[in-house]
């Protein structure tokens, strides 16, 4: 699935709409519309006038539309935290031994402690083939959150990234107090290993080539970007939703 260009199409649709009903009421005014420069020269006065107000309208319709295409992707075994009803959703696609990944982890916990339940924030696991223990480190997670434990699983991964080994999933598994027999069960497992799989076709249909990778209500923000280009997109698409 890819991530349309919605605003753009619906800022067509709008004015192609805006346009028509703009070239109806003047000919109910009784002024004529003769000409494609008539047309033309209607629009733009209308835009001169109401020009933020349009923008606004579009960019809300846009935005309404992507949170839509994002529902698609955020199945019940998606990893997340916050309100579903938040204004603004971010899917995070990331590598347990992605250096980049680890540090944009800070970033991320600054963002969630600011924006609170305005934000809904989603994982998804995009492991790079060239990184071995990111496939391993993601089922160990998938597993502790079988038992209701992924986001303080996630939070030790990013802080053991340089040690990621079996020892080290096992360990962190036992500080959490987690079923040890079940957790071995479940990360070796065909079904969590599907799990990792679809996630990887998933970013693929986003275009989500390398990590980390974000879509913040259908916009794509890629790299470990500094916590004020996060805050930009996130406040524009707020703004965009009241």
């Amino acid at each position: 699935m890819k991530f349309k260009p919605l605003p753009l199409a619906l800022g067509s649709l709008a004015l192609g709409v805006m346009a028509g009903v703009l070239i109806t009421n003047a000919a109910n005014a009784g002024n004529a519309v003769t000409s494609k420069s008539d047309v033309e020269k209607i629009v733009r006065e209308y835009i001169a006038e109401n020009g933020e107000e349009l923008a606004m309208s579009i960019q809300r319709a846009g935005t309404r539309a992507q949170r839509e295409q994002m529902k698609t992707i955020l199945d019940k075994d998606t990893p997340s935290i916050g309100p579903e009803s938040a204004p603004v959703t971010i899917i995070e696609f990331s590598d347990y031994e992605c250096p980049f990944c680890s540090r944009v982890q800070g970033t991320v916990s600054e963002l969630r402690a600011q924006y609170g339940d305005k934000v809904r924030w989603a994982y998804k696991n995009l492991p790079l083939n060239f990184h071995a223990n990111a496939k391993p480190a993601a089922y160990a997670a998938l597993a502790a959150q079988n038992q209701g434990k992924f986001w303080e699983y996630h939070k030790a991964l990013w802080s053991q990234q340089a040690n990621l080994s079996d020892a080290t999933y096992v360990a962190i598994a036992q500080e959490l107090g987690l079923d040890m027999d079940r957790f071995n069960k479940d990360r070796a497992s065909d079904a969590i290993k599907a799990r990792v799989e679809a996630d990887l076709k998933q970013a693929e249909e986003v275009g989500a080539r390398g990590t980390p990778h974000f879509i913040i209500n259908g916009e794509a923000v890629s790299g470990a970007l500094p916590t004020a280009e996060f805050r930009r997109v996130i406040d524009a698409h707020l703004k965009a939703v009241n």
